[in-house]
């Protein structure tokens, strides 16, 4: 099962961007809520977005890749594909 709305292919999409860019944005926020509740970002919270932000950054530079994996080469789109790349991912 490999659905598209025309030439957009879904399970490739669920597949990477939403969770990833989600993860990046969800991570943002935290910084941005620390920084409102003590008035300034930590080192911890710094560092933490810097390395998950390059691993983000590198997932979709390298967006390419995940063509040759088995989730995109094997199975289907279902539930667990979906749910887990949408909700799991960024939480």
């Amino acid at each position: 099962l490999n659905p598209r709305i025309g030439s957009f292919d879904l399970k490739v999409f669920c597949e990477l961007r939403p969770g990833m860019i989600g993860w990046a944005l969800l991570n943002l926020a935290f910084a941005a809520k620390e920084r409102e509740v003590k008035g300034y970002t930590s080192l911890a919270m710094f560092l933490v977005n810097a390395f998950q932000g390059l691993y983000v950054w590198d997932s979709l530079y390298n967006e390419h890749a995940i063509l040759t994996t088995m989730d995109v080469t094997t199975e289907g789109f279902g539930f667990m594909l979906c749910f887990g790349d949408l909700a799991w991912v960024p939480f």
